[in-house]
């Protein structure tokens, strides 16, 4: 296969070095604006540099991987998927309610295979945890209890353009609640602030830290605390309590000190977290491109997590609970 790559910041840089581990990928082009990003990451596994992302886009490839800024995917998926390209986007697939649509219209309307870049849907414990709730044997769900905080804050920049922390952090949230639950997100309310200190904050307007209460179609009452710092480290972890037990991936040991259990995520960030997911979405989306495996991640999932978003989003912002189900009128 001769895959193309768009982006070679972190995770593009990330996904390149699977692809270069690949025996069944003979060759990589890739693109970035940054030259010298783009020859290092090129000089490293094996790839040839393109000239321009349309020249990319006009090469004979049997797939494409789209790992830019977020403000570009719109225009390349778009552009992708009218060559017949099969793509992998990293989220969002647009950074606007409006965009998504229109490409959700877009990709359905065609057969052309594209997967969004939802991590933890690739991870082995969380697809255990969706086998458990399948089976049945966790009886009636409950509760969830979700935890997502970060390293440390982003730069100033990068929150100009991120859509704020439920569109850029906490959608892999509301992706893997439906993913796992396999219930839908039906009304949200969220209560934020900015309290790290941090720069950017104040000047977008966003939280840095934040608690959401979600309710789901099937009853589950759903609990996610949001930070983008944590002092223990990368810190994400999913707990379902249901009439047959309580289950949990994720969680972080505990050690007593003095009678006070202190806290030690994972002081790798996300790309040491799921690395093995990385790997696996990578391997599940060329097989899926193969016709030998399902999509992992469909566009249709990737616009519902982001109508959840932009509804808590919505929710912060007024103080009020925000119903999600009349956001998905076009998606239903």
């Amino acid at each position: 296969m001769h895959i193309g790559l768009l982006g070679t910041g972190r995770i593009g840089a990330c996904h390149a070095a699977t692809l270069a581990d690949l025996t069944r990928v003979e060759a990589i082009t890739l693109w970035d604006p940054r030259r010298d990003a783009a020859a290092a990451v090129a000089r490293t596994v094996g790839a040839r540099v393109a000239d321009s992302p349309e020249g990319l886009l006009d090469e004979c490839l049997d797939a494409l991987l789209i790992c830019s800024s977020s403000t570009t995917h719109e225009e390349l998926l778009t552009a992708a998927v009218h060559r017949g390209i099969p793509t992998f986007c990293e989220k969002p697939i647009a950074t606007t309610i409006d965009a998504a649509a229109r490409l959700l219209t877009l990709v359905e309307s065609t057969d052309v295979p594209v997967t969004v870049g939802f991590q933890r849907r690739s991870d082995p414990g969380y697809q255990a945890l969706r086998a458990r709730v399948a089976s049945g044997s966790l009886g009636t769900l409950y509760l969830a209890r979700l935890v997502s905080a970060d390293e440390a804050p982003p730069p100033a920049e990068y929150l100009a353009s991120s859509g704020g922390l439920f569109v850029d952090q906490s959608v892999h949230d509301f992706d893997i609640l439906r993913y796992v639950t396999g219930q839908e997100i039906v009304e949200v309310h969220a209560n934020g602030a900015a309290l790290t200190g941090a720069d950017g904050f104040a000047a977008t307007g966003d939280a840095d830290t934040a608690v959401t209460t979600l309710r789901l179609s099937g009853g589950v009452l759903a609990s996610l605390t949001s930070s983008r710092h944590s002092a223990a480290g990368y810190d994400v972890s999913f707990e379902l309590a249901g009439s047959g037990g309580v289950v949990s991936v994720g969680t972080p040991d505990r050690y007593p000190a003095d009678g006070v259990a202190e806290v030690f995520a994972n002081a790798g960030g996300f790309l040491a977290t799921f690395a093995d997911a990385y790997r696996a979405e990578i391997h599940r989306f060329l097989d899926h491109v193969e016709g030998v495996g399902p999509n992992p991640c469909s566009v249709r999932d990737a616009y519902l997590a982001f109508t959840v978003a932009l509804a808590v989003t919505e929710s912060r912002l007024t103080g009020q609970p925000v119903s999600v189900c009349e956001r998905e009128v076009l998606a239903r």
